[in-house]
């Protein structure tokens, strides 16, 4: 499974960029949260993301380009306030700056490509104790019969579309650097095949 990190070996993907991707109940396009959630978000049952750390924030944008993005604290702001709009579960992984920005129910040390991060979620049932690195929480949440639908705002590689369309559930992803979209348009009809 490949994972887009901020990390200098992160840029892995030879896709061609793409603006947006599709195939019947799943959908992934660029999009940048400054802008709020988009609406397609509003229509799936639970939200999941890895957050940028705020080390890495700043490498993202510069990869996809990213033109006078929002300052770290006040994009995890924005984010905070979308989210409490909406009347759907959900699940961040991130760092310690990201815990401190976000109102949530519970959170959970898990580890996150080898490092401490935490899982905070609001909305829905705190992950069973077995969920200790970020990779299982998303597993877990593929595995509840309500979510059908997954969304990820900041989906990288599409790895909450992989993992969700290999247990049978569509996704809408969205990212705001078009190679992640171009890698998802290439890789996801592998992972919708349990879905058609």
């Amino acid at each position: 499974m490949m994972y887009h990190t901020a990390l200098p070996h992160g840029e892995l993907t030879d896709a061609e960029p793409a603006q947006a991707w599709m195939h019947g109940q799943s959908r992934a396009f660029v999009h940048d949260l400054r802008w709020g959630l988009p609406e397609d978000f509003h229509f799936v049952d639970v939200i999941y993301a890895d957050l940028p750390w705020r080390d890495g924030y700043d490498e993202f944008n510069r990869r996809a380009d990213a033109i006078d993005p929002l300052p770290y604290g006040d994009w995890l702001y924005l984010l905070s306030r979308e989210l409490a709009t909406l009347n759907i579960p959900w699940v961040k992984v991130g760092g310690y700056a990201a815990a401190r920005h976000l109102a949530c129910e519970w959170f959970l040390p898990v580890r996150l490509n080898g490092s401490l991060a935490m899982a905070l979620g609001a909305g829905g049932p705190l992950p069973p104790e077995h969920c200790r690195d970020a990779l299982a929480v998303l597993q877990w949440l593929s595995s509840n019969p309500e979510y059908k639908r997954v969304g990820d705002f900041c989906c990288g590689y599409g790895l909450t579309g992989q993992i969700f369309g290999k247990a049978g559930k569509s996704f809408i992803l969205s990212d705001i650097n078009p190679s992640c979209i171009g890698h998802v348009a290439r890789e996801a009809p592998q992972w919708l095949s349990a879905t058609t």
